[in-house]
């Protein structure tokens, strides 16, 4: 996905997520849903373009800043919801 690849995962574990609705998930197992997606990416290079646009901002929360940022969230949302249990 960093050099401009659109990912292609199955709908189980956690790939769905970790492409977001920058990749194509397709049915685990089901040979025709993939081609179906696979022909569809291809026969629309505005589709591709989109996919390749949505990549470069959902990578944004995958920097070491965007990840700091995201773990210090959790963090203070832990805080904050012991303190309201005392």
């Amino acid at each position: 996905m960093a050099c401009g690849a659109v990912p292609i995962v199955a709908d189980g574990g956690g790939l769905p997520e970790a492409v977001g609705d920058a990749g194509i998930v397709f049915k685990r197992g089901d040979i025709k849903d993939l081609a179906d997606k696979l022909q569809s990416l291809l026969s629309a290079d505005d589709h591709l373009e989109k996919l390749r646009e949505k990549s470069r901002t959902h990578l944004l929360a995958y920097t070491d800043q965007g990840m700091c940022d995201a773990y210090l969230a959790v963090m203070k949302a832990a805080v904050e919801g012991r303190k309201a249990i005392r």
